[in-house]
């Protein structure tokens, strides 16, 4: 592929709030080519969905995010979710989007982890979103370290990592076999 595509995308990726690495967009590239049904930034920004932050992202969010007590940040960012449970909930029914849910969202730009509680109801999220679905997050309020999402400040990209998704599965099914008292199992 030409540099000069490369540095287009990486530049408009990153203008749109996607922090990736140039190399990742150089193999993206060079992968979509071959089938030119869409423009060259479509089919890159489709894989972008697809791909794991937590391998190719760069990292967009203020590094000092985590240690600023209370903040508000006006800019976009996007985040990828890895985990994601309704907090409102005891532990066998974190899964299930009850009437009071209050989602609790482990989130990363590929360098920095985050945790995002939701502060107002955000319809277009579920407790069956997929980890590793893409979310642009903007001007949302920091507290203590945890992001207060609304549904004005979130909107869902969609997208999502297969080996997340299966690591999510393994790990709900582990965290709901746990809840069953161990002589029951050794029975």
């Amino acid at each position: 592929g030409n540099t000069m595509e490369v540095s287009d995308i990486l530049n408009e990726l990153l203008q749109s709030g996607c922090c990736v690495s140039e190399d990742w967009v150089s193999q993206c590239i060079q992968y979509v080519e071959a089938e030119p049904t869409s423009s060259l930034y479509e089919r890159v920004y489709q894989q972008f969905l697809t791909c794991d932050l937590c391998v190719v992202g760069t990292g967009c969010l203020p590094s000092d995010i985590l240690n600023v007590a209370d903040n508000e940040y006006r800019e976009s960012f996007v985040v990828q979710i890895i985990e994601l449970f309704n907090a409102a909930e005891s532990v066998e029914n974190r899964y299930k989007d009850t009437k009071n849910r209050m989602l609790k969202l482990a989130l990363t730009d590929g360098s920095i982890n985050v945790v995002a509680i939701e502060y107002k109801k955000i319809p277009s999220l579920s407790v069956k979103t997929y980890p590793g679905t893409k979310l642009r997050i903007s001007n949302f309020k920091v507290k203590r370290g945890v992001i207060l999402l609304e549904d004005i400040n979130v909107e869902v990209l969609g997208g999502n990592v297969q080996a997340l998704v299966k690591l999510g599965e393994e790990h709900r099914e582990k965290s709901l076999r746990s809840l069953i008292p161990d002589q029951w199992i050794q029975q």
